[in-house]
């Protein structure tokens, strides 16, 4: 993420919070989030601001944003199930733990970048994860 993006990301806080950041605690920001994708800590900032009345500290946006990249990666697994790509429960099963640790095997890190998905798409997947984690 630049720069600019950052400083928009900064202004959806402060706006929100009617906050002012001190140039030092900018940058210190800046300095921890740098290396996020800026969509995603962009969706992160949004959730916190809709759930919360208190101004978010850097560990509660990448907490944030960590729980955005595991449901990503649940979604593009049940998706890769659906297409056939992982074929059983035990497959399936050894995803999910690896997800659930932080760990992605390269092989399934690469297959699952691979594998665009649209909006429906991961709204029917998060619909259809909660539904097996519901039985």
């Amino acid at each position: 993420m630049n720069k600019k993006e950052f400083s928009e990301i900064i202004s959806l806080i402060q706006i929100a919070y009617n906050k002012q950041y001190l140039k030092e605690e900018i940058e210190v920001m800046y300095d921890l989030l740098k290396d996020f994708e800026y969509n995603t800590l962009k969706i992160a900032i949004k959730r916190l601001i809709a759930t919360s009345r208190y101004v978010p500290n850097v560990s509660q946006i990448i907490s944030e944003y960590k729980q955005i990249k595991r449901d990503e990666g649940y979604n593009k697994i049940l998706k890769a199930r659906e297409l056939g790509n992982i074929k059983t429960n035990e497959e399936l099963d050894k995803a999910m733990k690896w997800l659930d640790k932080g760990i992605v095997p390269d092989w399934l890190d690469k297959d699952l970048q691979e594998m665009p998905m649209s909006e429906n798409e991961l709204e029917n997947l998060q619909k259809e994860f909660e539904e097996i984690l519901n039985n």
